[in-house]
């Protein structure tokens, strides 16, 4: 919450309100399914803040919205100041971790788009104000004026309970908004907290994210049955901030309190200031991060779910609780379906000027829907029209542009549907604002897309996308490609380069096709007009590595005497694509009883032309004292230790046990050397006990590398600084040598964590720090 009194200060937590009292006392006084449906996500965001004020730091990071319309996924709002109270920029998906009930999710992140922000605007009309009509005339233009062009706003005015009403609905002309809060007077009672909730319910339709903006002096006396604590649980329940602009003479004490429950912000300064703090709070909303991440629990319980983030920048990280409630059933916000005949034709072939087109769709809920809406506007205009749709039978609902609305180059437009829990979605699903549906209109023609998708490219090289875009009536401008993994929630945009022959390229970058994961992408072009045209999506199969390894013995079957042995075999790597590649290869053992050694051999760093391939002559050698059994040899190339892309296998077995010759006594691996390749010492004895750790602090994975003398039973564990232990990585038998395990600290806290190895008569410990 930001306290503006002319000089800036910064409070966190909830001062007024006790766990016995406040917001949770309201919590339990409802049923059981309002708390749930309506009003117990956000309000148990609020809930989990409940603390004392942090020391001042260096940033500031605040969860303002959590929406968890679409269940399993869950979308946040994520606020992060500097110590000035400006946006820290630049954050990507390694700043950010999601925790829910303790298990890491994997995030997708991204800069809030300007699809806009809902703001209702509620502004005191009593006659208190008498002598300030100016200044709140003034404070509300202003506001107004800093708005983007999508963000949209109502505005209500409050005097009497009688009088307290909208005056302009929701919309993000900002004309219309300017020529109502002109009309402002002042006169009468003050039912401020039913202004504020009718300035609430304005937007409690509308997408994430939502605030509330008041002009007040902070009196109430006319408000009925509305009281500050009603209006705060309907703030949080629609994860709606109130703002407060104290205006007059001013009785600050409620206001500061709504605005400390909910996340706000309150302001009292003077007149020549409040473009500043205005600035704040919009700059504030418009460089937010959103966060999204698919629960790791999919389960429709009802049950209380617990969400932590973290964001972690040089020397610094902070964290932020917030809790919502899973609902009973999937699928319980509305779907918006259109028909085939919207779909397949409106929105595909140019449609003839001033005559009626109708607007078919399918919508459904598991509740009861209140409020259909189909938001419309003149290709190149700034401003969304809003109009009803009218329910005709079963879940149709239609509209109908009247004849002189359509003119070319053509019209635009989203559906909106929400249900009485004020689950609200839309139809296009994503960004509707920023990217809807379009209908071109003759003589103009929409841009022509031509595309030939490859169903499979290999993982770790750049993709490249090629289309031809024509247009028989207007030039082409620009084509995007829009591209995602699957493991992705928000899409890429990239500029495509214009080439001979109405040709258009780009290439997604290698680092983005990744083995586990397949890329889906999209391409997006338009006129001169504003016309679009969009293709569908188109997925890749990344499963096939560029990169493979093959291990061929130099006689089979492979057999290891009791003493100790030996065997030959030929690795060879090659390159089928036509790029060059980086990657790993190493070579892990798996002894008899399932466990992993190694590696033996490894990891190398290499790089390999495209087209090229390798072969190399090796010998590994298998001591005595290695437990006889059958064992597997496995070759990976990939990033080590945690991903390989692909892998290949030789079996050998080991007769007996006993005691080894000179020179078979630990794992050695030798023969013809990599180019540009380090060999693991893995096989060597080396002539100290030791335990190290690279990198060191790590964020969040670490390799640990520790040598023995001999062979023995070795533990190697994590203990926290109370002496907890938080991992086990080694259990079991190794021979000498030097050998590595990987340890993982996703699920972890930052701080200082110790390593123990011990094996025989000997222990060494070394200090670890996870710096997230």
């Amino acid at each position: 919450m930001h306290l503006e009194t002319g000089i800036e200060s910064q409070t966190r937590g909830f001062p007024s309100l006790t766990r016995n009292g406040g917001i949770l006392q309201i919590e339990v006084t409802m049923s059981w399914t309002a708390c749930l449906y309506r009003w117990l996500p956000a309000l148990l965001l609020a809930a989990g803040t409940l603390c004392a004020p942090p020391a001042a730091r260096a940033l500031e990071m605040n969860v303002s919205t959590l929406d968890f319309v679409r269940f399993p996924e869950i979308h946040l709002y994520v606020q992060v100041k500097d110590s000035a109270g400006n946006p820290v920029t630049g954050l990507t998906d390694g700043n950010f971790e999601v925790f829910e009930n303790g298990l890491p999710a994997i995030v997708d992140t991204r800069v809030a788009p300007l699809g806009g922000t809902s703001y209702g605007l509620a502004l005191d009309c009593s006659g208190s104000m008498t002598g300030f009509q100016t200044q709140v005339i003034n404070a509300c233009t202003t506001f107004i004026n800093l708005m983007l062009p999508l963000d949209q706003a109502s505005i209500v005015f409050f005097e009497n309970y009688s009088g307290t009403r909208v005056v302009q609905l929701m919309t993000n002309n900002h004309d219309l908004l300017t020529a109502a809060a002109l009309t402002y007077y002042a006169n009468g009672l003050t039912a401020l907290w039913y202004g504020y909730t009718l300035a609430l319910q304005e937007a409690q339709y509308e997408l994430s994210p939502r605030a509330m903006v008041g002009f007040t002096d902070g009196q109430d006396n006319s408000s009925g049955s509305h009281t500050l604590q009603s209006t705060q649980l309907l703030a949080l329940g629609i994860g709606a901030p109130v703002n407060t602009v104290g205006l007059g003479g001013v009785y600050a004490p409620p206001l500061i309190q709504i605005a400390n429950a909910t996340r706000g912000s309150y302001i009292q300064t003077v007149p020549d200031s409040l473009e500043y703090y205005f600035s704040k709070i919009v700059t504030a909303y418009r460089n937010q991060y959103e966060l999204a991440y698919i629960s790791p629990d999919t389960g429709t319980y009802g049950n209380f779910r617990s969400v932590q983030v973290r964001v972690s920048v040089p020397g610094e990280m902070l964290t932020d609780s917030v809790r919502y409630g899973s609902p009973w059933v999937s699928n319980f916000e509305p779907s918006i379906t259109l028909t085939p005949h919207v779909q397949d034709t409106l929105l595909v072939a140019s449609q003839p000027a001033n005559t009626a087109l109708t607007i078919n769709a399918w919508i459904t809920d598991n509740d009861v829907l209140t409020r259909i809406m189909i938001r419309h506007r003149h290709i190149g205009d700034p401003f969304y029209n809003h109009s009803v749709m009218t329910h005709v039978s079963d879940s149709l609902y239609t509209y109908t542009f009247l004849p002189g609305y359509l003119t070319s180059p053509g019209v635009e437009f989203y559906l909106q549907a929400s249900d009485s829990y004020y689950h609200t979605t839309t139809s296009p699903l994503a960004d509707p604002g920023q990217y809807p549906y379009r209908i071109a209109v003759l003589p103009n023609q929409a841009p022509a897309i031509s595309h030939t998708p490859v169903a499979s490219w290999p993982a770790g090289t750049a993709f490249p996308v090629t289309c031809t875009v024509t247009d028989s009536t207007q030039g082409v401008v620009q084509a995007s490609l829009f591209y995602r993994n699957t493991s992705e929630i928000f899409w890429t945009e990239m500029d495509m380069a214009a080439a001979p022959g109405n040709a258009w390229t780009t290439a997604i970058p290698a680092n983005q096709m990744v083995i586990s994961y397949d890329m889906q992408y999209r391409i997006r072009a338009w006129d001169n007009q504003g016309t679009v045209s969009l293709t569908p999506i188109y997925q890749v199969d990344t499963g096939v590595s560029p990169v493979q390894i093959t291990m061929t013995p130099a006689a089979a079957p492979i057999q290891i005497p009791a003493a100790g042995g030996s065997f030959d075999y030929t690795v060879g790597l090659n390159n089928s694509g036509a790029a060059a590649v980086s990657f790993d290869a190493w070579v892990m053992v798996t002894l008899p009883n399932g466990s992993p050694y190694g590696p033996v051999l490894g990891p190398l760093a290499l790089t390999l032309p495209g087209q090229a391939a390798l072969t190399r002559a090796r010998t590994q050698s298998v001591p005595a004292s290695a437990p006889a059994g059958d064992y597997l040899y496995l070759g990976h190339v990939g990033d080590a230790p945690f991903a390989p892309w692909h892998s290949d296998t030789l079996a050998f077995t080991k007769l007996s046990t006993g005691v080894g010759g000179p020179g078979v006594t630990g794992w050695h691996n030798t023969g013809e050397s990599f180019p540009g390749g380090t060999v693991s010492s893995a096989g060597q004895i080396p002539g100290r006990f030791s335990l190290s750790l690279s990198p060191n602090p790590f964020n969040p994975r670490t390799v640990a590398k520790y040598e023995i003398r001999e062979a023995g039973h070795v533990t190697l564990r994590v203990y926290d600084t109370a002496g907890r232990e938080v991992r086990t990585l080694v259990n079991g038998w190794k021979e000498a040598g030097t050998h590595t395990a990987a340890f993982d600290g996703s699920g972890l806290c930052s701080g200082v964590y110790l390593m123990r190895l011990e094996t025989g008569n000997h222990a060494e410990i070394c200090k670890m720090v996870l710096l997230k």
